[in-house]
């Protein structure tokens, strides 16, 4: 996988403005990330239904379309990072889309009701 090169906070911004398509909101939810065999803490940024920014230790090897699990509100969530930028030799920022939800196919055999 070709790795790009971090892109800085205020370039991440300007490429960002006004392509959202959903609202983001402020969350203080604890978010957790499997890396060697160890949980680690990541502090949210924002929110929103597609997605989550988050900060993370800058010696965490993150790329663009990177698949990603982590741990969100008692729940393993699945992902790709989007975007990754350095904010200083200590933090990153990147932003992960949330995996669309597939509900799993009725048994073979099953109508798939309730009744």
């Amino acid at each position: 996988m070709a790795s790009q090169s971090p892109k800085t906070l205020a370039e991440e911004r300007s490429a960002q403005s006004n392509t959202r398509a959903w609202t983001r909101i402020t969350s203080d939810e604890p978010v957790k990330l499997a890396h060697g065999g160890t949980q680690i803490g990541l502090q949210v940024c924002d929110e929103s239904y597609g997605g989550i920014g988050l900060i993370a230790p800058a010696d965490i090897p993150l790329e663009v379309n990177q698949p990603i699990m982590l741990s969100y509100r008692g729940a393993p969530m699945r992902g790709t990072v989007k975007f990754v930028c350095a904010i200083d030799d200590q933090k990153q920022r990147f932003g992960v889309e949330w995996a669309k939800y597939s509900p799993p196919s009725p048994a073979a055999g099953s109508s798939g009701s309730c009744d």
